[in-house]
């Protein structure tokens, strides 16, 4: 991603999470995996729901090892809010290999400001965070939508794919999902449950597919819950 943009990535969401009341937060943890280095960190999301507000809190941890030295790290904080529908303020920090990178949005009447150490860009007010919940959101699918990327802060054009049936095998469980597709100059791909949960997405890096699944506890705890 950013993670779904790189390592690191942040926060997509559905329109499950668009709840009418509010109610306990949320916390989905995810695997990192890499197809030389295998499990490199987590990934966690945390999720605020509200009447007419959520709020979406990231923590990711990567650290790639080889012989037992760290030759990356990467970690990052993100915030997104979101209310009636609507991104309203980005907040986020990554920290890779001890360099520190800030991005700061605000909804403003005539779209999104994004604040980098770069400089500033206004994205159109629709902008969405490069995140796996925003899947099934009605700004990005069928057609284009602008997608904020939540580790640089880049504003670029995303197509998505209709999403398409499939069973997807995570920790030996056979889960019925639909599989997404995003294309700018990179692919992206989400696996999402029957509930709207992302149970595995993936993001390709330099020809290098990044796999970020979601926790055995997590799913075991999703699996408790009445449907």
């Amino acid at each position: 991603m950013d993670g779904w943009r790189g390592l690191t990535g942040a926060a997509w969401l559905c329109g499950v999470v668009m709840a009418t009341s509010a109610s306990a937060a949320e916390t989905y943890t995810y695997a990192v995996r890499h197809p030389t280095f295998g499990d490199i960190g987590t990934y966690t999301d945390r999720i605020e729901r509200g009447a007419d507000q959520w709020q979406v809190d990231t923590t990711l941890h990567i650290a790639v090892q080889v012989l037992g030295i760290v030759v990356h790290r990467e970690d990052a904080q993100r915030r997104q809010v979101w209310r009636n529908g609507r991104l309203v303020r980005f907040q986020g920090v990554t920290t890779t290999n001890g360099s520190r990178f800030e991005v700061e949005g605000t909804a403003r009447d005539d779209g999104f400001v994004v604040v980098t150490p770069g400089g500033t860009a206004v994205a159109p007010a629709d902008v969405v965070p490069s995140d796996p919940w925003q899947a099934t959101r009605g700004a990005v699918r069928g057609g284009a939508a602008t997608m904020l990327s939540t580790k640089t802060g880049r504003l670029e054009v995303v197509r998505q794919t209709e999403g398409t049936t499939a069973l997807l095998s995570v920790h030996g469980v056979e889960i019925a999902v639909r599989h997404y597709a995003f294309a700018s100059d990179k692919r992206q791909e989400v696996w999402i449950d029957q509930r709207g949960v992302p149970v595995q997405f993936r993001t390709i890096e330099n020809d290098t597919p990044i796999d970020f699944v979601l926790s055995r506890e997590t799913l075991a705890s999703l699996a408790a819950l009445p449907r």
